[in-house]
């Protein structure tokens, strides 16, 4: 009896090891991704940041009687969400200049117990661990480069993005009724 001639044409599957690259890039792809999200709460900062200043400033400059607590006081409304948005775009990109800044805004956030303290603390993980470190390499810059079709894939329940808007809503709704005091 002869083949079947509608089958479809019998394929070999060949699977191709990694590259050393691939299997650099696919081992520290989860933390990359991870610090990558620090930038997106640097983000969140900034619009926290410019909705406050919005908020506070025209009410607090008129009794500063002193013009120096007055530019310091303007200076410091306009300077931390500039510095949050630099930190959270070179972050995003793997720079130097955003592990540093967050660095910096995320060891000062430990001070603001407990929320701060607890992502300040996970922040702090993610850019100082091993694989953060290796993640700002330049070697690792070169290895995602080379590597744009790898990418992360997420495996979070319905669940927890359910907590997590939730949450996020509590925080908004929070900052709102901060504001409004």
């Amino acid at each position: 009896m002869s083949e079947n001639p509608y089958a479809p044409p019998a394929v070999e599957k060949v699977l191709a090891e990694d590259t050393a690259e691939e299997a650099i890039r696919r081992a520290h792809i989860k933390h990359e991704t991870s610090i990558k999200s620090i930038g997106l709460l640097n983000y969140l900062g900034v619009i926290f940041g410019v909705l406050g200043a919005w908020r506070t400033l025209p009410s607090s400059l008129p009794a500063l009687t002193d013009s120096a607590q007055r530019a310091g006081h303007l200076a410091g409304a306009i300077l931390l969400p500039v510095i949050l948005f630099v930190a959270g775009y070179s972050i995003r990109r793997l720079g130097r200049t955003g592990q540093t800044l967050s660095l910096i805004i995320y060891g000062l956030t430990l001070f603001v117990f407990p929320a701060g303290t607890i992502i300040g603390l996970i922040a702090l993980y993610f850019l100082l661990s091993k694989k953060g470190r290796t993640v700002f390499s330049a070697p690792y810059k070169e290895i995602v480069k080379n590597t744009p079709y790898i990418r992360y894939r997420r495996t979070t329940s319905k669940a927890a993005w359910i907590i997590l808007i939730v949450f996020l809503l509590f925080l908004v709704l929070g900052f709102f009724w901060l504001v409004n005091q």
